[in-house]
């Protein structure tokens, strides 16, 4: 029964749509502030001096690029969100080894700051999951109905509801404590 559901186009549909409401928001976010993002590329100190700036620009382009692709429902955009969420996870575990928990993530803007956690590489490997499931393209050929547009409409905005809640109060806990 489980594998019926993973392996069903709109299910599919569901999650890449999932994943770009992720990337929509992160890059809604950075495009607020470019300035806030290159400064926290810089702070994670993974990168040679005076490249932030350029590749703080080339990631915010890869996840519009990313959001497009997840929305035309392609094997791209699940491969790329993929290969983003772990180029972000591994700079996260690199600075928590190092015990640099104070540094902001990047993911949600300058106005809703969450310092590095444990949760967030959680969350970001749930992520990946999740695009490399998608990234498969093992959906049944079955064409998509209106229904399973919805399904997918319906999804995604209960999710960016959720996810958007969940930054604000990550974001208020890292604020004033727990």
């Amino acid at each position: 029964m489980l594998e019926a559901v993973v392996t069903d186009y709109a299910f599919i549909l569901c999650i890449r749509w999932v994943l770009a409401v992720v990337f929509a928001i992160a890059v809604v976010h950075k495009l607020i502030s470019p300035a806030s993002f290159v400064a926290t590329l810089q702070a994670y100190k993974l990168l040679p001096a005076g490249m932030a700036s350029i590749i703080g620009y080339a990631l915010i382009a890869g996840e519009f690029l990313t959001v497009l692709a997840l929305l035309l429902n392609t094997q791209s955009g699940s491969i790329a969100a993929a290969i983003l969420l772990t180029v972000y996870t591994l700079a996260m575990l690199v600075n928590l080894l190092r015990g640099r928990r104070d540094i902001d993530c990047g993911c949600s803007g300058p106005y809703l700051r969450q310092t590095l956690s444990g949760w967030l590489v959680v969350r970001n490997a749930g992520f990946i999951a999740l695009a490399l499931l998608t990234a498969m393209d093992i959906g049944s050929s079955r064409p998509l109905g209106v229904l399973d547009w919805f399904t997918a409409v319906a999804t995604a905005a209960t999710f960016a509801l959720i996810y958007f809640a969940a930054n604000q109060i990550a974001s208020v806990r890292a604020r004033y404590g727990s």
